[in-house]
């Protein structure tokens, strides 16, 4: 092997490992309030109780009544203006801690990807995030077939609110906590629009999920050896 062929693969090596590692500490979540979100806690539920204790399995990030949270809503038809963000690319995946509501609440990601507050705690989904930006997810209440709870004299409507998008109905809202797990997680509170205001009608947990590190050497390498082949027809040119 020459030297400069040994240069060459020398530093690709080098630009790998360092895309790898840095692939492995990207993506972290934040909140970003643009002028919907309000700082406040988590208040106590009807009878004294958020309705569940997940102390016991999260610990600190259990939701907990005084816990600091962000809350945002809008107006109907309005813009929540803010929300949850991803630094990078990334996999999510949403999981189902608990509930205090009757209704029937769903979260949906990217693509239609669902779980619902009726399934089993702890059901989730995983979808892909392409880029940085706002996640792209919404809370979706189903009012009963007796119900109109925003009085619009229609029942059984499908009403949402989107993290930094829509809202189909002002007393909807959505609530963050604080990230935890070095960047890469957050509970996320669902208030469905019935009068009571604790922010537990649906609490699911959003973590972000590296992508594999061998997919990105699979990547890198058919990139490399591509590198090579062009090289080395050049040189015979």
């Amino acid at each position: 092997m020459s030297f400069k062929n040994f240069l060459i693969k020398a530093s690709f090596g080098v630009a790998l490992a360092a895309s790898v590692a840095s692939a492995a500490t990207a993506a972290t979540l934040s909140v970003v309030n643009n002028g919907s979100g309000t700082a406040t806690t988590l208040p106590v539920g009807t009878g004294g109780t958020t309705g569940f204790d997940l102390s016991s399995i999260y610990g600190t990030s259990s939701p907990n009544i005084g816990d600091p949270i962000t809350a945002f809503s809008a107006a109907t038809g309005g813009t929540v203006n803010g929300g949850l963000y991803i630094s990078g690319s990334s996999k999510l995946t949403y999981t189902f801690l608990g509930k205090e509501a009757g209704a029937k609440n769903a979260v949906f990601g990217q693509g239609g990807a669902s779980v619902t507050n009726k399934q089993a705690i702890g059901s989730s989904f995983t979808v892909g995030q392409s880029g940085a930006g706002f996640i792209d997810f919404f809370f979706q209440t189903l009012e009963g077939a007796w119900e109109d709870i925003n009085n619009n004299w229609i029942t059984g409507e499908a009403l949402s609110i989107a993290n930094n998008g829509l809202s189909g109905f002002s007393n909807l809202s959505i609530a963050f906590g604080q990230v935890f797990n070095n960047g890469k997680s957050i509970l996320v509170f669902f208030g469905d629009g019935r009068g009571d205001v604790d922010f537990d009608d649906m609490v699911i947990r959003i973590d972000a999920v590296p992508l594999p590190a061998s997919a990105l050497l699979l990547f890198g390498a058919l990139g490399g050896l591509g590198a090579l082949r062009l090289r080395r027809k050049k040189a015979t040119a």
